[in-house]
């Protein structure tokens, strides 16, 4: 099971806890995401649908008015052509309403243009009017008048086809609404021609002398059983629509009743007083009248229809974006939880570790008995229990090591006291004895006594650096903060006579406060310098000292012009007792090792670069101090 896992484990193991929880939020955050992404893209396509069905709307019901003064118009140029002059003036007045009404469309089409594509065959329909309204009060007949208007009423029909099908009407997908539109798109305004055609041809039969003829009275029978299956069909749209919309049916239910009255009744007229009789028994303005007022009714149940339908769209619209916003609200609530606990987790662990962390830096400075008290169950729990447990454990170990060095220090003090006492007696006996009997020794014992006596100094002097070396790790001082400055300044002058013997030249950068023991330090850069002067080669020694910060640490280092070391070398420098020189050049071997131990004591790292003949350069780091409150940064 694990071998499974074990991708996802090594690129866990390879981040820290801040990218391990970002990481995992993106995964889980990113598929949420992309969900509700496209929940909303659907929800906006939706109501863009909507809102491009509502313009729709908006479009038929100013081209169903320009259709409704059009018809209107039809009916009285038949009247005024047939011989009522009494129709001029309201022809005069129609053409008026109709010139509002194509301005009315015109600043739609204007405005929403790019998204109802109507132009083309608006403009088409425009210049019919114009020649048609321009050839009223001509030499027009009353069949090319008829014919003139019911080719424009047809082309304004098709126009209002064109525009539910651009607006998406036709392809609404809910029943109320689909009916809603059916009926404002297709079934009124069948009926409002059906019904207009009837004004103008009854008005045309009235007028002319004579009886009607066979052909006239069945064109408006045929119009006439049209007219009544057109109201039966909006009755039955209008029907499902209230078994699905009850809420619609007071909205719409008294208009619908007036209209089917308003149109059985001049149907009836019609078929009593147009059709029956041989000749008609009605004056033209009543029949206008009496038909000019159903389609009057019809036209106002369109607008009824109309509002209902927009009232419809807009409740959608407002649906749409409720649960849009609702949505949106629920994404950004369930993210702000998800991105609370991930933040409530991430803090956890990260104080839980930094606890840990904590207890470690105590434990490393020297507080064996720290103990971690974490607040968490969890498995940092268990790891909390697990340092204490160590640290109790350590604590003891810890103790008996420092008996045990105590004693090895003590035995360290005592062997190199019992070593030094019988050194010091045998260099003072050499010493006396070379100068008593100097006069009476020959030269070779003169030369045996002398390399005794420096015998006995070199190994004085490699007891007491042995001494200094095993003191390092056991009897330093407290950290804190040192001036690196003030440090090198004793460490010069403690070189002063070796410095001014070699005529070296050493100069330094400025040197920043560092945390450590200041007697170590001095050591440090004393036992460096000393090994610089010791080294040199025939030029004048030139010794250069300078710092740089680097995160938390400083880097310092030590350059010279001597002799340098090989690269096979550089290691083994730091070894005690390595002298790859020999007898060559003076000392003990500890030196360089004394040093090693001093910046490992203070957490830091030594080494060298070098090559024979160039010099050598020696470089170690030491913790910064936060300047804030003098510890360690």
């Amino acid at each position: 099971m694990r071998k499974i896992f074990e991708p996802a484990v090594r690129l866990m193991d390879r981040l820290g806890y801040p990218r391990k929880f970002a990481l995992m939020a993106i995964v889980i955050s990113l598929p949420v995401l992309a969900f509700l992404f496209l929940l909303i893209s659907e929800i906006n396509r939706d109501v863009s649908f909507a809102k491009k069905e509502r313009l729709g709307v908006r479009f038929n019901h100013a081209v169903m008015k320009f259709f409704q003064d059009l018809q209107q118009h039809r009916g009285m140029a038949a009247a005024f052509i047939e011989g009522d002059a009494s129709f001029r003036e309201k022809i005069l007045e129609r053409q008026s309403h109709i010139a509002n009404d194509i301005r009315a469309i015109d600043a739609l089409n204007n405005e929403y243009g790019k998204a109802i594509g109507i132009t083309g065959e608006w403009s088409l329909i425009k210049e019919k009017w114009d020649a048609l309204g321009a050839r009223v009060f001509s030499m027009l007949s009353a069949r090319e008048s008829f014919d003139m208007h019911t080719e424009l009423i047809n082309d304004t029909l098709s126009l209002m086809v064109r525009i539910a099908d651009i607006s998406n009407l036709t392809l609404d997908p809910e029943i109320d609404s689909f009916y809603l539109m059916d009926t404002v798109v297709n079934k009124l305004p069948a009926a409002a021609e059906y019904a207009g055609q009837l004004r103008g041809l009854g008005m045309s039969v009235i007028m002319l002398p004579g009886d009607i003829t066979t052909g006239e009275k069945t064109h408006l029978i045929v119009l006439s059983g049209l007219c009544k299956s057109a109201v039966v069909k909006i009755t039955e749209s209008m029907e499902k629509v209230f078994r699905t919309n009850p809420g619609l049916k007071q909205m719409i239910e008294t208009h619908l009743t007036h209209n089917n009255a308003s149109i059985y009744h001049a149907l009836e007229i019609l078929e009593s007083r147009v059709i029956n009789p041989a000749k008609a028994h009605i004056g033209p303005e009543e029949y206008f009248d009496v038909f000019t007022k159903a389609g009057n009714s019809i036209f106002t149940l369109h607008l009824s229809v109309s509002a209902a339908l927009e009232g419809v769209l807009q409740n959608r619209i407002d649906g749409l974006t409720g649960k849009r916003s609702l949505i949106g609200a629920f994404a950004a609530l369930m993210l702000l939880i998800m991105a609370y606990l991930f933040a409530g987790s991430y803090l956890s662990v990260m104080d839980s570790l930094s606890n840990l962390m904590n207890a470690l830096k105590r434990m490393g400075s020297g507080e064996m008995n720290t103990v971690v008290s974490l607040k968490t169950r969890d498995e940092m729990k268990l790891v909390a229990d697990s340092f204490n447990e160590m640290a109790k454990k350590l604590t003891g170990v810890m103790e008996e090591l420092k008996r045990s060095n105590e004693e090895l220090e003590h035995f360290a003090y005592l062997a190199s006291h019992d070593l030094k006492t019988p050194l010091l007696t045998v260099g003072s006996n050499l010493k006396l004895f070379h100068r008593r009997y100097a006069e009476k020794l020959n030269e070779e014992a003169d030369r045996f006594i002398a390399d005794a006596i420096k015998s006995t100094i070199r190994m004085e002097k490699l007891i007491s650096d042995i001494l200094a070396y095993s003191r390092v790790g056991t009897h330093g001082n407290p950290f804190g903060p040192v001036d690196c400055s003030e440090a090198l300044s004793i460490s010069l002058e403690n070189l002063k006579i070796d410095v001014e013997r070699s005529g070296a030249e050493i100069t330094h950068d400025s040197l920043p406060a560092a945390t450590g023991d200041p007697v170590q330090l001095v050591q440090l850069f004393q036992n460096l310098i000393g090994n610089a002067l010791k080294f040199r080669g025939e030029e004048k020694p030139h010794i250069h000292l300078s710092a740089e910060r680097k995160g938390k640490e400083w880097v310092f280092s030590v350059r010279d012009n001597g002799i340098g070391i090989p690269e096979e070398q550089t290691k083994k420098v730091f070894e005690i007792f390595h002298r790859y020189h020999g007898e060559k050049y003076p000392g003990t071997g500890i030196g360089l090792a004394t040093c090693k131990k001093i910046v490992e004591r203070h957490g830091g790292r030594i080494w060298v670069e070098s090559e024979p003949g160039r010099g050598s350069t020696f470089y170690f780091t030491l913790p910064a101090t936060d300047k804030r409150n003098g510890e360690a940064a």
